[in-house]
């Protein structure tokens, strides 16, 4: 076979892969010739099926000034509506050539700026998307810094409080230790203000009572001589320590003098068996009981007393001039528990 470039007689079978055959002449052309910037390269089948040599090209463009030459490549779906095709005769072989394709320049144009306005609004949307969020973002991290300096500011200030604990823990133990101190002047002080007093309970109640006539007979029983004119300060009824109680409330007898108070007090407890029938109410047996007028606080005491003195076989728990004692045994020395120290101290 003759190339028709440089005219170069060559073995079809040993230069086929540098060899290009042109699809409307169908003469041949070496690669090296046409294509001097290729010419170690093999085209693929794809590329020879298709491609034209420049004097193809140029003769089709003088069919339509306005028809872009594609290279060298024939289109895969040729359109033959603007450009007649005939067969060309090359030596002594007759080949009908391949149609080309002319599209106007103004289509492609037209095409090209419809697949850019396309991209660019398909990228124009994706900027949007991303400004948005973007934005999004912002506000996430802007609302996440804020909290974060909440916290930090709140932490701060929880931590300089932690420091100001144990000063605050030893002003708490000063005032603790001052409150109880003044708790226990001031029960001493109400305590003292009853030693004069005698506290009765178990007497029924009814209206239009005189209590200074049920105190004379509860004196003429236990044999002591009252004068309630000379010994007797007020009598009265006072609300139990249990508002819920059902009980009468219990009745005080002061006295002018402590040691009339201690006297009579004394004989009253030996009356192991009196009764409220026994001093004017005859539908009414229960038991009359005769105490020191105690404070809240002591009274409190006085039932802890007696409950650890229990657990702990105390035989002996009393009260004596206001003042609560325990013993253990008959031979072992009285104890004074006069707060809630001295119960955990001495039982």
């Amino acid at each position: 076979m003759e190339y028709t470039c440089c005219n170069k007689v060559v073995n079809t079978r040993d230069n086929k892969k540098s060899t290009l055959v042109c699809t409307v002449c169908r003469n041949y052309y070496h690669i090296g010739c046409v294509l001097p910037a290729k010419k170690d390269w093999t085209p693929d089948s794809e590329f020879k099926s298709t491609w034209i040599c420049l004097n193809c090209a140029t003769r089709s463009r003088t069919v339509n000034d306005d028809t872009p030459v594609r290279g060298n490549v024939r289109p895969r779906a040729p359109d033959t509506s603007n450009v007649t095709m005939r067969p060309l005769r090359t030596g002594s072989r007759e080949r009908e050539g391949p149609e080309l394709q002319v599209v106007p320049l103004e289509q492609v144009r037209s095409i090209v700026r419809a697949e850019v306005q396309e991209a660019v609004a398909c990228f124009r949307d994706t900027i949007l998307e991303l400004k948005s969020e973007i934005s999004t973002l912002r506000d996430s991290v802007s609302f996440i810094s804020d909290k974060y300096e909440a916290i930090s500011k709140r932490f701060l200030e929880f931590n300089d409080h932690l420091k100001v604990i144990p000063t605050l823990k030893n002003e708490l133990s000063i005032l603790d230790s001052r409150m109880q101190t003044i708790d226990s002047q001031f029960n001493l002080k109400e305590q003292w203000s009853r030693r004069s007093n005698i506290e009765i309970l178990g007497i029924p109640e009814r209206k239009g009572e005189n209590l200074i006539e049920l105190v004379s007979k509860i004196a003429e029983k236990a044999g002591f001589a009252l004068n309630p004119q000379i010994d007797v300060d007020f009598v009265t009824r006072v609300a139990p320590m249990d508002r819920s109680s059902s009980r009468s409330k219990p009745v005080i007898l002061r006295f002018v003098s402590r040691y009339r108070k201690d006297d009579m007090l004394a004989k009253l407890r030996r009356l192991k068996e009196l009764k409220s029938s026994d001093i004017g109410f005859p539908h009414d047996s229960s038991r009359l009981y005769f105490n020191d007028h105690l404070t809240k606080n002591n009274k409190l005491l006085l039932k802890n007393v007696k409950n650890l003195a229990k657990e702990k076989f105390y035989k002996y728990v009393w009260v004596r001039n206001c003042t609560i004692l325990a013993r253990k045994n008959d031979v072992s020395p009285p104890v004074v528990i006069a707060s809630q120290a001295d119960l955990k101290k001495n039982i």
